[in-house]
């Protein structure tokens, strides 16, 4: 997975969005979303929204070494 570097500085992204940006699959982002690992909610169409801070908190924990 690679940092982020042009996430939207305030806008909402959805689950593909951030799939993109982070270069994984969507499903690995609603995995994060289901272990709650990554920030998320659902908008009034009850599509799945993630702050930018969010992906780059969830971006950072999986790019550094647990060990």
């Amino acid at each position: 997975m690679r940092t982020p570097t042009h996430l939207p500085t305030s806008a909402p992204m959805s689950p593909t969005q951030v799939a993109q940006a982070t270069n994984t699959s969507r499903r690995t982002v609603m995995r994060a979303i289901e272990a709650q690992e990554l920030s998320a909610f659902r908008d009034n169409r009850n599509h799945w929204k993630i702050t930018p801070q969010s992906v780059e908190e969830w971006a950072l924990a999986q790019s550094t070494p647990s060990g």
